[in-house]
């Protein structure tokens, strides 16, 4: 199909991209800028794109894959393993617990779908959400508020969830 005289294929497999990796793919010279805090900082600095000095690695990634690789992702691309830190709803991914189970799709530079795997133990849940807070509270306008009821309601309403193998008889 061809949208705003560009001609999407959506033809599979469509390709998977971490946020780093959606950086890194030629034409996009962020091979070691995406490894540190200081490097994404310098790479935002020198691209003119305005950050926080107290914004770490997670938010700086998340920043830059907004300006600059977002809009670079025409044809169907699905983005994946965002930083923990600023998915706090999303369920970590066991291997790499900075990561989250999250994928957004992407289609002519613009994101279409969200999905992930949702973090329903209220005991897990607490730490993100108020690592959210403080995030606010540094200047994170994206960040969120503690929601107690929302906790409480995990509480209530849903059973803490264990790994099958770890003493839990799973659902």
């Amino acid at each position: 199909m061809t949208y705003q005289g560009v001609e999407l294929s959506f033809a599979a497999p469509w390709p998977r991209l971490s946020v780093e990796e959606a950086l890194v793919r030629p034409g996009r010279p962020f091979a070691e800028e995406v490894k540190t805090a200081e490097g994404l900082r310098r790479a935002a600095q020198t691209r003119g794109i305005p950050v926080n000095p107290e914004w770490g690695w997670a938010k700086l990634l998340m920043e830059l894959f907004e300006a600059v690789g977002e809009g670079k992702c025409i044809q169907p691309t699905f983005i994946t393993d965002f930083p923990a830190e600023l998915s706090p709803l999303a369920k970590a991914r066991p291997d790499d617990p900075r990561f989250v189970q999250r994928f957004e799709l992407y289609i002519a530079g613009m994101e279409v779908a969200n999905a992930y795997t949702e973090l329903n133990d209220p005991r897990e849940q607490r730490p993100p959400v108020e690592a959210q807070a403080k995030a606010r509270e540094a200047g994170d306008e994206e960040a969120q508020y503690v929601d107690e009821d929302f906790l409480r309601a995990l509480e209530y309403g849903l059973p803490p969830r264990r790994a099958r193998g770890s003493g839990s008889t799973g659902w």
